[in-house]
């Protein structure tokens, strides 16, 4: 008897300015890059304002580390939250925000990725 594998299709949300919630951060530890070993996490933002088949989550890789000009300084600095010397990821879950999408072939791949190039906060 065959047990068969099918490649999962993934609705993407729309390119372009969404209303998002962070729905959840997952830590990843320490990830080999190709800059070098980096301390990551990441961010997944729900999708507020297109109806998804499926959870509706895109996500933001962040590396831990507050130095005012990384992803996650970024995202703090939008969301107008000053961190101070250390800062809680698991503070920004509901977070409300504003994302900007665009869809991109990551690491050659064929598949199109939704990706997160802007954050901005909740007018």
């Amino acid at each position: 008897m065959a047990i068969l594998v099918k490649r999962k299709e993934f609705e993407l949300p729309a390119e372009g300015l969404h209303n998002a919630v962070i729905s959840r951060i997952e830590d990843l530890g320490i990830v080999e890059t190709a800059n070098g070993k980096r301390d990551k996490a990441h961010i997944f933002f729900m999708i507020l304002d297109q109806e998804a088949k499926e959870n509706g989550e895109v996500f933001l890789s962040v590396n831990k580390v507050l130095d005012g000009k990384n992803n996650v300084s970024k995202l703090l600095n939008a969301l107008k939250i000053s961190p101070g010397e250390e800062f809680d990821l698991l503070e920004l879950v509901g977070a409300q925000c504003c994302v900007v999408i665009q869809h991109n072939n990551i690491d050659g791949q064929a598949e199109l990725q939704a990706t997160i190039v802007a954050v901005l906060s909740k007018r």
